[in-house]
């Protein structure tokens, strides 16, 4: 059985050093509750920092995201194609545009080597240094197909580099530059019949001078021969002649100094009604069938010179009917065209809307002899013809026409089966100022 001693027989110094444990206890268990507040703070301190950061951090998340989409709508905006490949040669952007052109979803093209997707490209080879450190030249081919027709591609190439100005990929850039070579050409032909209007106008009137003199001593001599039908005759052959030189002179300064266009509103439907009861009989005595579909033109006006659109449609019809000798069939089609525009002009105007232009095309198509595309290209060309007694002025008037009221001609032609000319004429709706 245990004994406790009683409190009075316990030693001063024990009881002394009890006191000093319980001081010293209370001492460190005040000193943890402090730094556990202390802890508690800096722990609500580093909350604070944590949730600024976090903060923070979403913002710039969501800002490069921003700038992310904005910088891929910019590239999915360009009308050219972007393609951007890493070191080792793998595509890592590619653009609309560039689907488009190589016939590859993004999707499909993304992850890929950049010189598979061009495999099949006759200037595959332009990819395949992906790492070149210099700017390469332009680089032109017609190697764009789309539908049936070849498009000429421009293609540039420069390394994609880091902040230490090392190469870490490459940048292709494709575009299509069918419409600037188109362009070129017509500068070019513009040029070149700037210079043949001038010196025609001299030979013109030089040549137009003595023609005068033979028509006068001709029919001088036609009456001093009027006994003498045989001689009567070959002065008739003279004068006939001087006419046919005449009229080609005629045709050629109507070319060099066309007649100034005078526009107006002119009904399209009833202007297309009045030339086919006009070339109906001519037609009928080349053995020629007509067929029509001007139904769409009902509600157009075309802002043109009523009479150098009639020469227009005549110039076309009398070159399909020397295209068809033995007969055949002529077709007229019309419609509207919305979103057709002109290379030189604003391709952003907006057609159809109130006041604005929209274009009617109007088609002739004759199954005439056609022309090869070598005389396809020059048919607009003064003085080619691909006939053998052709002055080769008709068409050239017809293109000077269409340039006055700011249209296009475009012609398909196949050798044996046929022309098809395509006028582009700017109109009006019938209800617009």
């Amino acid at each position: 059985m245990q004994v406790q001693m009683p409190l009075t027989d316990i030693p001063p110094e024990h009881v002394a050093l009890l006191e000093s444990a319980f001081r010293t206890f209370t001492e460190a268990t005040q000193s943890l509750e402090t730094s556990y507040h202390e802890l508690e703070k800096q722990v609500d301190l580093l909350n604070a920092k944590l949730k600024k950061k976090n903060e923070a951090l979403a913002r710039n998340l969501k800002e490069k995201e921003r700038l992310a989409n904005y910088l891929r709508n910019i590239l999915e905006s360009l009308d050219v194609g972007i393609i951007v490949c890493d070191q080792s040669g793998k595509v890592s952007l590619f653009n609309q545009v560039s689907s488009q052109m190589v016939q590859t979803p993004v999707a499909r093209a993304v992850g890929r080597p950049v010189t598979d997707l061009f495999a099949e490209f006759a200037w595959g080879d332009f990819f395949q240094d992906v790492l070149e450190d210099t700017h390469q030249p332009v680089v032109e081919t017609q190697a764009f197909r789309q539908g049936e027709r070849f498009h000429t591609v421009g293609l540039w190439r420069s390394a994609l580099k880091d902040r230490k100005n090392r190469s870490i990929g490459a940048i292709f850039i494709l575009q299509d530059r069918t419409q600037l070579k188109r362009l070129e050409k017509q500068l070019a032909r513009k040029d070149r019949l700037a210079e043949m209007g001038e010196m025609a106008i001299h030979v013109a009137h030089e040549i137009r001078n003595p023609l005068g003199s033979i028509e006068l001593f001709a029919s001088v001599l036609k009456k001093e021969l009027h006994k003498q039908q045989k001689k009567k005759v070959l002065c008739d052959h003279i004068l006939s002649s001087v006419k046919t030189l005449d009229h080609i002179i005629s045709n050629l300064l109507q070319f060099t100094r066309p007649h100034k266009p005078s526009y107006d509103r002119v009904p399209l439907r009833r202007l297309l009604e009045e030339f086919i009861q006009f070339i109906q009989p001519i037609l009928q005595q080349s053995a020629i069938e007509l067929e029509m579909e001007i139904a769409p033109a009902r509600d157009l006006d075309l802002v043109a010179d009523r009479e150098l659109i009639w020469q227009v449609f005549l110039n076309l019809v009398l070159n399909a009917i020397q295209a068809m000798p033995d007969g055949g069939s002529f077709f007229i089609n019309v419609s509207p065209e919305k979103n057709f525009t002109i290379p030189e002009k604003d391709p952003f105007v907006s057609m159809c809307r109130k006041d604005r232009f929209c274009y009617a095309r109007v088609s002739f198509r004759d199954t005439g002899r056609g022309m090869t595309p070598e005389e396809a290209k020059k048919i607009f060309t003064p003085f080619f013809s691909t006939r053998r007694k052709g002055t080769g002025l008709g068409l050239s008037i017809v293109q000077t026409i269409m340039d006055q009221h700011e249209g296009i001609i475009e012609v398909e032609s196949e050798k044996g089966a046929g022309s098809l000319f395509k006028l582009f004429l700017p109109a009006c709706r019938r209800e617009e100022r």
